[in-house]
């Protein structure tokens, strides 16, 4: 009965096992048709479905998690009792959370976060720590494929367990490991073919010139631009060295250095020129690295892309831009670039020297901020709308420099227009200040006189004939004469003369009102324009005229007078003219008759 009972335990140990293998074929066979389904973009599933094959198999796991390294640093992608958004929070470069004993194999760990507690960072260990449930042993393995860390997995059994992992153990993971391995490889050649046609189709149908060279530049392998660019067949130059097909007599040097620095593993990247068969110049840009393999470096590729038609754009537009810069820079006027929202992009130095600004420091400002006076701002707003408008601004204006002085200028501001619409506006200051000042003083000139600072015969008149239609009735014209002026000239001198004349025009015009025009028109002669005069008011003004002058005649050493006569528009039709004619009349009639009486 003793060796019955025995043999039905072994029986039913073997039946256990035979079950438990039959599982673990089965979740492996699962396993194993996913991975068969499983591509690139779906390397996170795979880690997954890995993990979650691990934790089936190995029952006796409590807790686990997968992970990738990514950029140098450890990627956590799922896990099983462990808080995932913890772990998942955590930056810990790979040489931290890596052993190099478990690379490619499967290893069993007690109390494995000390391991990485040495060598982690404290904040990076406590959220570890935290994110972690108290392990007792693990086992673990890390994917290590081509010289480069993949991912890798591990089981954990709580601490105080009384459960341990075993052999066993470490072959379903060993096994679980290989397939990893598998899938890498298996992947990579997929990726190899795929990329061997990529780079076919590359390398054919290109647009650019392309030679496969070997260690020493002679050609490998052109393709058809190259023979299109270069003229040559690539039957006719394979094994010939590349510079004496293509490089000209004065850039070999520079291609000599070139083929020592991509030997040295430097890419090359620049603009050259080389030649074709007829020994035609071409401006290429110039694009060549090594190729390396494990033995190291096997041979290089060189890209040339014909760029001559680009050069000779550059060229004219290097002109262009030399040509603007000179009249730029170097004009008389004051010139700013201005953006279409009226910021300052460049400015001249004349402008820099009209108005007191750096180009540097008022880039980007608004233009009107920096010169237009705050009574002109709606103006420069106006000019601005016109231009941006596609309408070019030619005015005359007041704008000020830093300091706040104003300055008249002449504006002249037109839209830049290219085929894709405005770009941007030039702005052209002249600074017109002496000739307004000028065009001030001529004008000043024409219309006064020159001895007493009134107004000559000439405003007067052209006052008559802007009043002459008005309905500013009535209309006084006072016209006086000084009286013996001659005797001043003949004893004194014309230097006293002319200062009597002052005398007598200051005291006249002390005694008119602001709004009456008071002119010389005559060597010494008066005229007053008096709207809304009558009579008795025209007699009021002659007296405090006369009592004027009697005042400044005694501080002189000869006393002279005034005669003085009147005449007033009353109504619409008279013309001033007359009335101007009568008061003269009227004048010399009274002057007559002081001469006479006296």
């Amino acid at each position: 009965m003793g060796q019955i009972s025995q043999l039905e335990n072994k029986i039913e140990k073997l039946t256990y096992r035979a079950k438990l293998l039959e599982n673990i074929l089965e979740e492996i066979i699962n396993f194993t048709n996913d991975f068969n389904e499983v591509a690139l973009k779906d390397e996170k599933i795979f880690w997954q479905k890995l993990f979650n094959t691990a934790m089936k198999l190995i029952k006796k796991a409590d807790y686990g998690s997968v992970y990738k390294y990514v950029d140098n640093q450890v990627h956590f992608l799922d896990s099983v009792g462990h808080n995932l958004e913890l772990l998942q929070e955590i930056k810990m470069m790979a040489k931290v959370f890596q052993h190099d004993q478990r690379r490619n194999k499967v290893i069993i760990k007690k109390n494995i976060m000390n391991i990485s507690q040495d060598r982690a960072k404290s904040n990076n260990f406590s959220k570890l720590s935290k994110a972690s449930q108290p392990i007792g042993e693990s086992i673990t393995f890390d994917l290590y494929f081509e010289r480069q860390l993949i991912g890798g997995l591990t089981l954990d059994i709580r601490k105080g367990s009384s459960k341990s992992f075993t052999q066993h153990d470490k072959k379903i993971l060993k096994f679980l490991l290989i397939l990893a391995q598998t899938f890498y490889k298996k992947d990579i050649e997929e990726r190899f073919k795929k990329q061997q046609v990529y780079l076919e189709q590359l390398f054919e149908k290109s647009n650019v010139a392309i030679a496969l060279l070997d260690n020493e530049s002679k050609i490998l392998k052109i393709n058809r631009q190259f023979e299109n660019l270069f003229e040559y067949k690539e039957t006719n130059v394979k094994g010939l060295n590349i510079h004496s097909l293509i490089t000209p007599r004065e850039k070999l040097e520079e291609g000599l250095n070139n083929d020592q620095k991509i030997m040295d593993g430097h890419n090359i990247n620049v603009e050259t020129i080389r030649k074709n068969k007829s020994g035609r110049r071409i401006h290429v840009s110039l694009h060549a690295y090594p190729i390396k393999l494990d033995e190291g470096q096997i041979g290089m590729y060189a890209l040339y892309n014909d760029i001559t038609a680009i050069k000779k754009r550059e060229d004219e537009l290097n002109k262009q831009r030399a040509y603007f810069h000179q009249l730029f820079d170097k004009s008389i006027t004051a010139i700013v670039l201005l953006s279409n929202n009226n910021r300052v992009i460049r400015a001249n130095k004349k402008f820099e020297k009209l108005f007191g600004y750096s180009s540097e420091k008022i880039k980007g400002k608004n233009i009107d901020d920096l010169i237009v006076p705050e009574e002109k701002f709606s103006e420069g707003k106006n000019y601005s709308s016109r231009v941006l408008d596609n309408k070019t601004v030619e005015a005359e204006s007041i704008r000020k420099n830093k300091n706040g002085e104003r300055i008249n200028v002449s504006i002249n501001a037109f839209p830049i227009v290219l085929e894709k619409g405005q770009i941007g506006v030039y702005a052209i200051y002249e600074n017109i200040t002496r000739r307004k000042k000028e065009e001030k003083r001529i004008k000043y000139l024409s219309f006064h006189d020159q001895l007493t600072g009134l107004y000559n015969r000439r405003f007067f008149e052209s006052e008559m004939d802007r009043l002459n239609k008005s309905r500013l009735l009535p209309i006084s014209i006072i016209m006086t004469d000084i009286n013996n002026l001659k005797v001043v000239n003949d004893r004194y001198g014309h230097a006293e003369g002319d200062r009597y004349i002052k005398m007598i025009a200051e005291s006249i015009q002390a005694a008119v009102r602001n709004e009456d025009i008071l002119a010389r028109v005559g060597g010494d002669e008066f005229a007053i324009l008096l709207p809304k005069t009558n009579g008795a008011e025209s007699k009021k003004i002659i007296k405090r005229i006369k009592n004027n002058i009697t005042k400044s005649c005694d501080k002189h050493s000869y006393p002279v007078g005034i005669s003085a006569g009147y005449s007033i528009k009353k109504n619409y039709k008279t013309n001033l003219k007359d009335v101007f004619k009568r008061a003269d009349f009227m004048m010399y009639k009274i002057k007559k008759s002081d001469h006479e009486s006296s």
